[in-house]
């Protein structure tokens, strides 16, 4: 699983800085929580939050997944067994 943690500790290293998630734009000093995940842990800034709230007007509620936020490492790709 070191794929994992290194992605872990990327989205640490970026809220440590005070860097949005979604857009990597500065945090303000009181910032959005993004609801992309059921804890609400993740911190956005504030015109990434409006976004958020607008999305899930527009889509019943759903946000797309932190999966698709560009400034993230992208997920490890899994390789195909050969046999």
């Amino acid at each position: 699983m070191p794929e994992v943690r290194a992605r872990v500790e990327a989205i640490q290293s970026m809220v440590d800085s005070g860097v949005c998630l979604r857009c990597g734009d500065c945090l303000p000093e009181w910032p959005d929580i993004s609801h992309t995940i059921g804890d609400a842990c993740l911190p956005i800034c504030t015109p990434c939050g409006n976004n958020e709230a607008l999305e899930q007007v527009h889509n019943g509620g759903f946000v797309g997944p932190v999966a698709e936020w560009p400034t993230l490492p992208a997920p490890p790709r899994r390789s195909r067994l050969r046999l």
